[in-house]
């Protein structure tokens, strides 16, 4: 299975050179030469439709239809029959199953009692794995298997494909069962988390404009005195006053800009 499985995980990671954009339509064309190839036992060209449907995936510009992503998994059981890998076969045809319960094996492409037969019919009990959320871009989207949001079984492979915020295909490739998700935007926050920092932040503005407010108090208090005559204050002190007065000034001034910044990003994250 790793053998057959390598180069799909190379193709994920490295960078995607596509002469080409390739539609569901041409996946599909893969896929339909690769049934006729197993039926008429043509290795060859059944080799050359696992590889064009595999060459095709990352230049995707639009979400596979569920039924494609079921008949991308049949072609990767087939390739995988023709090289006795029966654990992968039961995997495939399990990811197809999944998608597409009603599907019935072509007699023509293997007839009653071939093994292949007796493979997609134990397939049905073939588990899944643990299901996994997909973290999207944000204001985008994940697809699994040509279903929207849907979450990542890792027990089989599975087709991904990226959205971004503009409903553009930022990426599209094959996971294969238990190699890590990618994470492709940030976690969701807890909602709970963010009431608690949302009402954390708006007590923070709140105490900081209060506190500008009392200083505010002070520097006018401060000032008045300063001017004041029956104040008397002796001229040996009135430069302590002044120094009193603006540091009153400026702290207020710092106190409500913090605070109407805070009271800014409380607004902004409600």
């Amino acid at each position: 299975m790793l053998a057959l499985w390598i180069g799909l995980a190379t193709a994920a990671a490295a960078p995607v050179n596509c002469p080409l954009p390739a539609t569901p339509a041409d996946i599909e064309g893969a896929t339909r030469a690769g049934e006729r190839a197993f039926a008429e036992l043509d290795l060859p060209a059944l080799r050359r439709a696992h590889a064009e449907a595999l060459a095709l995936v990352p230049c995707l510009t639009s979400p596979v239809p569920v039924p494609l992503a079921a008949d991308f998994h049949r072609l990767m059981a087939l390739w995988a029959f023709t090289n006795g890998d029966e654990a992968l076969v039961l995997a495939e045809f399990h990811a197809a199953r999944r998608l597409v319960p009603g599907y019935v094996v072509p007699e023509e492409v293997a007839p009653a009692g071939h093994p292949l037969q007796q493979l997609y019919t134990r397939s049905n009990g073939a588990s899944e794995g643990t299901l996994q959320p997909t973290l999207p871009p944000t204001g985008g989207a994940v697809w699994v298997d040509g279903l929207r949001g849907a979450p990542r079984p890792d027990g089989i492979s599975v087709l991904v494909q990226v959205e971004g915020a503009d409903g553009r295909l930022l990426r599209s490739f094959p996971l294969a069962a238990g190699d890590p998700l990618p994470a492709f935007g940030p976690p969701p926050v807890d909602p709970r988390i963010a009431t608690r920092r949302r009402v954390t932040l708006t007590a923070t503005s709140a105490t900081l404009l209060a506190t500008a407010g009392t200083l505010w108090v002070a520097a006018a208090a401060a000032e008045d005195r300063f001017w004041d005559p029956s104040a008397a204050i002796p001229d040996r002190d009135l430069a302590a006053v002044r120094t009193r007065t603006n540091a009153f000034t400026v702290a207020a001034g710092t106190a409500a800009t913090l605070g109407l910044g805070v009271g800014l990003v409380a607004g902004l994250t409600w």
